[in-house]
């Protein structure tokens, strides 16, 4: 089978990804349910080019040579599970790390969790499978930061136009009890997160992000109940929450881009005392 591999993660993973046609062979386990699906669409998400590459950690948890992916869409080759049969159109995600992804003809899925068939009647309806390969990672991560929501909240979605914002924004809009989302994205793409739904946008590139969060909040005359931080490249959006976040609010942060040395820390306490809960003023 062929598939795009890395020896190397140097100067980043996509210069180093080469088309190799003569990967061995892909073969069902014997001690557990496993399908080996043919790949029909494959998407990147952060995680499936920031753990390669991490200095040291990278190499170690994923030795290379590696294919990198974890999100599919494709059709069982093979399998020994009784509810999947040749043929059958699936979708579903691989558990990191694994030297083994997605961006290849062929891939195999260990266990149950991982896979699930394609909902009957999704193309009937006229829906293009190509767009589950988005929902598993994406979809389930912004599905997982929304909720619950108190009647009325205001939520401040920071990153509104990538995978998980453009989520995360159309989630919103259909949880009862959200009033109001606020989203940032560059200019570019202030038609597409409003025709998702956001009620406001900042562009960032017309100024400081945090600066203008606090505006809409005074404005508004309340601070918003939940935060998705998507982008992670401003650790003040955090640091400063208190001016715009209420006391009973949410701050989840997704994007992480750089090493924030404040918020490592603020997590190694958190996990090992229960009763910290960040800024407070």
């Amino acid at each position: 089978m062929f598939a795009l591999r890395y020896t190397s993660t140097k100067g980043g993973l996509e210069v180093n990804l080469t088309l190799e046609e003569n990967v061995d062979k892909l073969v069902i386990p014997s001690d557990g349910p496993a399908a080996v699906v043919e790949v029909l669409y494959s998407s990147l998400n952060p995680q499936d080019y920031k753990l390669p590459e991490l200095p040291f950690l990278g190499s170690w948890n994923i030795p290379p040579p590696a294919t990198p992916g974890t999100d599919y869409v494709g059709r069982i080759y093979e399998t020994n599970m009784s509810d999947l049969k040749k043929g059958d159109m699936v979708f579903g995600t691989l558990d990191l790390p694994t030297k083994y992804g997605t961006l290849a003809q062929y891939v195999l899925v260990k266990g149950k969790d991982g896979i699930s068939k394609v909902p009957r009647g999704f193309e009937d309806a006229g829906i293009d499978i190509r767009y589950l390969v988005c929902l598993v990672t994406a979809g389930l991560t912004a599905l997982q930061s929304l909720k619950p929501q108190p009647v009325g909240a205001h939520v401040f979605i920071n990153g509104g136009s990538g995978g998980t914002g453009t989520f995360c924004i159309q989630i919103a809009k259909r949880i009862n009890g959200v009033a109001k989302i606020v989203t940032s994205c560059s200019g570019k793409n202030v038609p597409l997160v409003k025709n998702l739904g956001a009620n406001n946008v900042i562009d960032y590139a017309q100024g400081d992000v945090v600066e203008k969060v606090e505006a809409l909040t005074k404005d508004a005359g309340r601070k918003f109940d939940l935060i998705v931080d998507n982008v992670g490249n401003n650790p003040d959006l955090y640091w400063q929450s208190q001016k715009f976040l209420g006391v009973d609010g949410h701050f989840i942060r997704i994007g992480a881009p750089s090493v924030d040395l404040r918020f490592a820390w603020m997590i190694t306490k958190t996990s090992l005392c229960h009763g910290y809960r960040g800024p407070t003023g």
